[in-house]
């Protein structure tokens, strides 16, 4: 067993609530210093993404590769752990970029010593995903500067991938050596009657011991059988989809798990998704179904309002006397999307999306929210696309 005040102990503190989730130790956005053997055999590395790998006494057996970035520090650190032990399999886990790129140097590694190359086993949904990022490259490139809040022009996002060798649809099980590897709510459910004493996460630290494991899984299972109940239950009583991100809540008894934390994601995401799935694309607003651009809109009720000096003055009242923010941005968006050239509405649009993204503990909209703050300073309302 690793020693006291490494992963153990840091994954006892997130368990706890006691470590700060929302910055120092995000699961995402933060990386851990070099790779620790958590357990006899089996190595852990956190960069943007987990990476775990397993020394079956037959060959090495990865789940989850890491992303570009992780690429050749991943590899390194596996040498330094097991300088000759062959890569034999690694898993996907699912198509995100920062799960899939690192078996390249392996492959060499086989190469070089004349061994098979590692066969990669992975759903069947993920080489289709793979040719859709080929097909949307200036889309995804676009998203995720905005997601990421990446100021840097030159970001692409990629374009080559290595498909799967193994695919499966429901449930896949292969052996190597002498170890055993094996939709959301559902799947949690089955992981947690598994009896892992492990539970190697995509994002952030491991957590350690049955009860816990089958308490986590369980928990994130009623949460999002919670949420997909509760919105379509108010899309049965014909609600709109802004009435709905309004009124569906967090089940009381899971609000304060620290594992359920909206630390990346978000629940109104969540519920967007279910929507979307089941109601489609129209949000039952009319107005929403065909509407007039954006900016001739903003200019309606920019002019409306008496100026776009007096909607300014109002966001900034809002902002100076903590008022809602999100209202602040509502106003400021409708000023710079009347009035793009207005070094005034800028100011204030920037100072609305930070006090916004500085109120969230989910990244994801953090960073977004940041995103338009950062353009407004550029003088743009988009950073990603340039306008």
């Amino acid at each position: 067993m690793p020693p006291v005040g490494t992963i153990h102990d840091l994954a006892e503190r997130c368990w706890n609530g006691e470590a700060d989730l929302v910055h120092e130790h995000h699961p995402v956005h933060t990386w851990q210093d070099g790779t620790e053997e958590i357990a006899d055999g089996l190595l852990f590395y956190k960069g943007l993404a987990s990476a775990n790998t397993l020394d079956t006494g037959d060959g090495l057996v990865m789940l989850d590769t890491g992303s570009q970035v992780d690429t050749d520090r991943l590899h390194g650190e596996v040498r330094r752990w097991r300088p000759a032990a062959p890569l034999a399999a690694a898993v996907f886990s699912h198509h995100h970029v920062d799960h899939v790129f690192g078996v390249a140097p392996f492959e060499r590694d086989a190469r070089d010593a004349g061994v098979p190359a590692p066969t990669v086993y992975g759903h069947a949904g993920i080489g289709p995903n793979f040719d859709r990022y080929r097909r949307t490259l200036g889309l995804n490139t676009t998203l995720n500067r905005r997601q990421f809040a990446i100021d840097a022009p030159g970001f692409r996002w990629p374009e080559t991938y290595r498909h799967p060798d193994v695919t499966y649809a429901d449930r896949l099980t292969f052996r190597h050596g002498e170890v055993y590897l094996g939709e959301w709510a559902t799947a949690l459910r089955t992981m947690a009657g598994l009896g892992a004493e492990i539970m190697l996460a995509g994002h952030g630290l491991p957590i350690f011991g049955a009860d816990r494991i089958r308490q986590a899984l369980s928990d994130t299972a009623d949460l999002l059988r919670s949420l997909e109940d509760q919105t379509i239950a108010l899309m049965n009583q014909g609600l709109r989809l802004d009435t709905i991100l309004h009124e569906v809540t967090v089940p009381e008894r899971l609000r304060d798990r620290p594992y359920l934390q909206a630390v990346y994601d978000h629940p109104q995401f969540l519920v967007r998704n279910v929507w979307r799935r089941y109601g489609g694309w129209y949000d039952g607003e009319p107005d929403r179904l065909l509407p007039a651009p954006r900016t001739a809109e903003a200019a309606e009720w920019v002019a409306l309002a008496g100026g776009v000096g007096t909607v300014l003055a109002r966001a900034a009242e809002l902002l100076d006397t903590g008022g809602d923010a999100r209202l602040a941005c509502h106003l400021a968006e409708a000023a710079v999307a009347a009035r793009p050239e207005n070094s005034r509405a800028h100011e204030i649009r920037a100072r609305a999306y930070e006090a916004h993204a500085e109120a969230q503990t989910s990244s994801m909209a953090r960073n977004i929210l940041r995103h338009a703050a950062n353009s407004s300073r550029q003088g743009l309302r988009d950073l990603a696309s340039g306008t």
